[in-house]
C-alpha cells in the first residue's frame, strides 16, 4: 500500500495549485489535512475559510467531471461523510455540512499555543472545534518539539491509508492520497 502527500505550504495565495493532487483518479482515497498555526490567530480564520471553500470548489468540479461516467457519485460520497460522523440523526446535523472526503484539521505549534493566556486558549480551541464539527472533520493539536503529539500524527497517517485497505472502491485502488494544505 502506497500513500502519497502532496503539501500546499506558504498559505492560501497557491490554492489553486489544490488542482494538481484533487483529481478524479485520487478522490476516492484522499484525505485532506488542513494545518492551520496555533500561534497566528488572526490568520487562522481567513486561512481555514479559503482553503476549504477552495477545496470544496474543486471537489465539485471533480463531481462533475465524474457524474458523466457515475451520476450518483456525488450522493455517495455525501452519504459516506454522514456516515462517517455518525448519521443524520445526531441532535447537531443541522449545523454539519460535512466534506465530501474526510477532512483533518490540525492546530500546529502546540508548544507555542501551549504559552498563551487562557482566554485566547478558550478562542482558539472553540474555533477550531466548531470548525471541525461543521465540516465533519477531525481536529487535533501537534508540535515538532512535542513527541507525543507527533505520536498521534502518526498514528492518524496510519489510520488514513489503512482505511482504504477496507473500503475498496470501484476501480480497486490500494493507494491513498493526502492534501495538506495550510500554514505550518
Amino acid at each position: 500500500m502506497t500513500g502519497h502527500i502532496w503539501e500546499l505550504g506558504g498559505g492560501t495565495h497557491l490554492s489553486k495549485l489544490l488542482d494538481v493532487p484533487l483529481t478524479a483518479d485520487t478522490l476516492r482515497n484522499m484525505t485532506i489535512i488542513l494545518v492551520l498555526d496555533l500561534s497566528n490567530p488572526g490568520e487562522m480564520w481567513y486561512t481555514a475559510d479559503t482553503l476549504l471553500k477552495a477545496a470544496r470548489s474543486r471537489i465539485d468540479a471533480t463531481f462533475h467531471q465524474m457524474s458523466k461516467q457515475d451520476p450518483g457519485l456525488q450522493q455517495k460520497f455525501l452519504k459516506a461523510a454522514w456516515n462517517r460522523i455518525g448519521g443524520k440523526d445526531r441532535s447537531d446535523a443541522h449545523i454539519i455540512n460535512p466534506f465530501p472526503v474526510p477532512l483533518v484539521i490540525i492546530g500546529s505549534k502546540f508548544d507555542k499555543f501551549q504559552e498563551m493566556d487562557a482566554d485566547h486558549k478558550k478562542v482558539i480551541t472553540l474555533f477550531i472545534r466548531y470548525l471541525a464539527l461543521s465540516n465533519g472533520a477531525t481536529a487535533m493539536f501537534m508540535s515538532s518539539k512535542i513527541e507525543a503529539t507527533i505520536k498521534g500524527l502518526r498514528h492518524l497517517h496510519e489510520c488514513s491509508r489503512v482505511r482504504w485497505t477496507f473500503e475498496q472502491n470501484a476501480s480497486n485502488r490500494q493507494q491513498t492520497s493526502a492534501v495538506c494544505a495550510g500554514w505550518h
